[in-house]
């Protein structure tokens, strides 16, 4: 069952921080259907489903640290 998320217990998240909402298309734990309410929660997310990806993205984090060291340049 998909739940939303409760506006009561969320709190704003500093202008210009970029949050990335990564998502395996294998994931066989959560469906990636749950990655867009939190897309939709969060405006300035991006969201990376990766094909061929499982719950723990196979242990391949090339798109994580690239986001990062996108965003410490």
């Amino acid at each position: 069952m998909l739940r939303a998320i409760s506006v009561e217990r969320t709190y704003p998240l500093p202008a210009g921080l970029p949050v990335f909402l990564y998502h395996g298309t294998d994931d066989e734990t959560v469906p990636t259907a749950h990655v867009h309410p939190y897309a939709q929660a969060i405006p300035q997310a991006s969201v990376r489903v990766l094909a061929d990806r499982d719950h723990q993205l196979n242990n391949d984090l090339t798109e994580v640290a690239r986001d990062i060291r996108s965003i410490s340049a």
